[in-house]
């Protein structure tokens, strides 16, 4: 694992790795990203975040950098906690959502952490935090991961920060929308 400080910016560090799908033919994978403050106070994480996949986030030499959404995330909740992780509903990145659903339906469980194969490791990215907060969007085509993440999440005892069932992603468009997004976050951060 590899951490790297851009700017003034918290510190990100990363888990890599690579899955293959039924056909044989292999794809990046990011299990977990941590933010982390520079003056870390806290030994675990403060807040998880669960989002879709990875997303547009680059990746570049075992790397990685931020994109529009993980300065969305730093700037509205950086200020306010010293450690957030980001755990995904899958680990596979892919920019197009569309890409995505198709490419969820050839892969094996494992490619989300919240599958029954991959409890332990689950275990290890959750420890020593009591909040969760889902950002992963609206999209009904995510039900079926939505509802693994929250049952495995539920079963941890781990405390559900979303008032409702709106799960909105840091960058929803438009503008209006984007707001309730930063509002229902913080609020559940008082």
């Amino acid at each position: 694992m590899e951490k790297h400080c851009i700017m003034e910016l918290p510190v990100l560090t990363a888990e890599f790795g690579n899955i293959e799908d039924k056909q044989g033919n292999s794809y990046v994978t990011r299990s977990v990203l941590d933010m982390k403050g520079v003056d870390l106070k806290s030994g675990s994480p403060e807040l998880i975040i669960v989002m879709l996949n990875p997303g547009k986030c680059e990746i570049r030499n075992n790397s990685v950098s931020y994109d529009s959404t993980l300065h969305r995330i730093k700037n509205v909740i950086g200020g306010k906690i010293q450690w957030i992780r980001i755990i995904n509903l899958s680990d596979v990145r892919c920019p197009e959502s569309k890409s995505f659903y198709e490419l969820v339906e050839k892969l094996p469980p494992e490619h989300s952490i919240f599958s029954e194969v991959r409890a332990l490791e689950l275990d290890e990215y959750l420890k020593g935090c009591q909040n969760v907060y889902f950002a992963c969007g609206t999209s009904k085509k995510a039900n079926e991961l939505l509802l693994l993440a929250k049952n495995s999440i539920e079963s941890r005892k781990l405390r559900i920060l979303n008032e409702s069932d709106d799960y909105y992603h840091p960058l929803m468009r438009p503008n209006a929308v984007r707001g309730k997004w930063e509002s229902q976050v913080l609020l559940a951060l008082k």
